[in-house]
């Protein structure tokens, strides 16, 4: 190699990771200023913590009732910046609780849209009726300050690109697993306000969540015990 294909070759890979820095920078900057609905609860938890504190069903979190306020007018724009209250499962769970469920993991997709990685976990794999998912999300590390779920998020993504048929989570339509892989999420339940009550309108490749709770962020992810698989 030359030394002036040494020269266009480091330019070329200064002008890549410039771009890719900067459309980042765009994307928390347009986040920040409420693109992306409730942009500061999604990429945080209470007090930064990351151990879990209630396992559940993913049955159970598809029961949670909605948050207290959660119809009152005005609700969506009060609690941009700030957690729903009130109690809302039987263990004492409100929005913010870190929870652990396990499922199946049915499809991961890499949103244009806020950079997330976007899954959807079942409790069954044989049924592909609607509104059986619920969405779990990791964000773009990226658009993370610097702190443990920054680099954990980090982590997660390169573990869910391990497992994606080319290496890397797909945008677009997304990733559905062919294959039963049953997983353990742990992560804050956060409650999608922005798309309630019409809860069954979200989800892709005609797999539409069960209901508005989602566990966002995700603080760990991983195989789960297949003893705890349903048989099916």
């Amino acid at each position: 190699m030359t030394n002036t294909q040494r020269f266009a070759f480091a330019l070329g890979v200064l002008l890549l990771v410039t771009t890719s820095a900067s459309q980042a920078q765009a994307q928390k900057a347009s986040c920040a200023e409420r693109t992306c609905d409730r942009w500061s609860i999604k990429t945080s938890t209470v007090g930064d913590r990351l151990a879990m504190e209630q396992a559940e069903t993913l049955d159970e979190l598809m029961a949670f009732r909605a948050p207290d306020h959660a119809t009152d007018p005005g609700a969506k724009a009060a609690y941009q910046a700030k957690r729903l209250p009130g109690v809302v499962g039987s263990h004492g769970e409100h929005e913010g609780t870190i929870v652990r469920v396990e499922g199946f993991l049915r499809l991961m997709q890499h949103d244009s849209g806020d950079s997330d990685y976007h899954l959807q976990l079942s409790p069954t794999w044989n049924s592909n009726a609607d509104s059986t998912d619920v969405i779990v999300e990791v964000p773009d590390p990226d658009l993370l300050p610097a702190g443990k779920l920054k680099t954990r998020a980090a982590a997660m993504r390169t573990w869910l690109d391990s497992l994606a048929e080319k290496g890397r989570v797909s945008s677009g339509a997304g990733n559905l697993l062919g294959r039963k892989t049953w997983v353990y999420v742990e992560g804050q339940v956060f409650f999608d306000h922005h798309h309630y009550p019409n809860c069954a309108s979200r989800g892709k490749q005609q797999r539409h969540a069960a209901t508005c709770w989602e566990i966002h962020p995700i603080t760990a992810i991983g195989f789960a015990d297949k003893a705890h698989m349903p048989n099916q």
